[in-house]
C-alpha cells in the first residue's frame, strides 16, 4: 500500500489561512483538482450541493479528491460568498491548475460572533484521468480530529506557514507540493483503516490479503513482462480464480490495470522531461516503438508530443 500511495504525488499547491467571524460562509465552486480544508480553531459546517452537511471541528480534516463544489459556512444551509471574491479582495486570483501563489494566502473577515480558522490546501495530481488511485477515492473524506494522527512536526509546519506573513519566500512552493502530499496520503491511510469497507477499485484491492500482493509487484516493478499467470503466482492463487476475483476488486482486468499504471508512471516521467527510451526501458517495453504504440493508444497522444505540451 505504501508503494502505491507514494505515486499519489501533487504537482502544485496553495496554502491559504482563512479567518471569519460569524456569521459567515463560503462557497467554492467545483474546480479540475483537489481541496482540503483543515479547522485550526472554532467549527464550522461544510455544505455539498445535495443539501447534506458535515460538522467540523478543531483539527477535523475533509477533502473533496475530485474538486467537488461546496460551502463552508457558521450555519449550514446558507449561501455562501464565492472565494472568488475573498481572493480578489485580497489581491490574489482564483487557484488554477498548474498555477502557484508564491506565499500562502491570508484573508480576514467574517462578523463578530465565534472566530474559525480554516486552513485551505488546493493541489493537483499529473494525469488525474489515469490515476488509478484518485478515481477510486470518494467524492468527500471526512477524517475527525481524533483520528487522523498527524505527526507532530508536520502540525509545527502548519502553524510555521499559518502565521507567516504574505511575502514571497524561496522554496515555498516545493514546501507545500511536499506538505499536500503528506496530509493527503495520510488521510487516505486513515480512510482506507476505518471505512475501508466502503472503498472501490484499486483501493479495495489493496485491501485484499491476496490481489494487493499482485498490486504490490505491479507498483514496485513496472519494468516486469507480467503475465496473469505470474500475477496469479505472486498473490498464491490459480489464474482463473485469481484473473476472476482482481476483476471482482478492482473493476479491471490484471493486464489493462498494469498497462494503465505504467501508462500513468509514462505521462509523469516523461513530463519531467525523461527521454521515451529511457521512459520505455523502464516500463518494461521492448522497444520504445511498441511503448510509442502502447502510449498513443491509452493516452491518444505520441509520447514525443506529450514530452513537448
Amino acid at each position: 500500500m505504501s508503494d502505491a500511495l507514494s505515486a499519489m504525488h501533487m504537482d502544485s499547491g496553495v496554502l491559504g489561512l482563512f479567518e471569519f467571524g460569524a456569521p459567515w460562509a463560503v462557497f467554492h465552486p467545483s474546480l479540475k483538482g483537489v481541496l482540503c480544508h483543515i479547522v485550526a480553531e472554532g467549527q464550522c459546517f461544510c455544505t455539498a450541493t445535495d443539501g447534506s452537511a458535515i460538522t467540523l471541528r478543531k483539527g477535523d480534516f475533509i477533502a473533496f479528491p475530485h474538486g467537488d463544489a461546496h460551502t463552508l459556512g457558521a450555519e449550514p444551509g446558507k449561501e455562501g460568498t464565492p472565494v472568488s471574491t475573498l481572493l480578489n479582495s485580497i489581491g490574489h486570483p482564483l487557484w488554477r491548475p498548474q498555477s502557484q501563489y508564491p506565499a500562502p494566502v491570508h484573508y480576514r473577515s467574517g462578523g463578530g460572533g465565534e472566530r474559525t480558522i480554516i486552513i485551505d490546501l488546493v493541489s493537483e495530481f499529473p494525469d488525474p484521468q489515469r490515476n488509478p488511485l484518485l478515481r477510486a477515492l470518494p467524492r468527500i473524506i471526512h477524517i475527525p480530529a481524533e483520528r487522523l494522527k498527524v505527526l507532530g512536526w508536520l502540525d509545527l509546519f502548519l502553524e510555521f506557514i499559518a502565521t507567516k506573513d504574505s511575502t514571497p519566500k524561496s522554496g515555498y512552493a516545493a514546501a507545500i507540493s511536499r506538505l499536500a502530499d503528506l496530509i493527503f496520503i495520510q488521510a487516505v491511510r486513515v480512510h482506507l483503516e476505518t471505512d475501508g469497507h466502503e472503498t472501490r477499485g484499486i483501493l479495495r484491492g489493496l485491501l485484499h490479503p491476496r490481489i494487493s500482493r499482485a498490486l504490490q509487484v505491479i507498483h514496485t516493478s513496472p519494468d516486469q513482462n507480467w503475465t496473469v499467470a505470474s500475477l496469479a503466482k505472486e498473490a498464491g492463487m490459480s489464474r482463473t480464480h485469481f484473473a476472476l476475483e482482481f476483476f471482482a476488486c478492482v473493476g479491471e482486468t490484471p493486464i489493462h490495470y498494469l498497462t494503465e499504471w505504467r501508462m500513468h508512471l509514462a505521462v509523469r516521467r516523461l513530463a519531467s522531461g525523461m527521454t521515451v527510451s529511457v521512459v520505455s526501458d523502464q516500463l518494461g517495453y521492448a522497444s520504445p516503438i511498441s511503448f510509442a504504440r502502447t502510449f498513443k493508444r491509452v493516452v491518444g497522444l505520441n509520447p514525443s508530443s506529450y514530452r513537448s505540451e
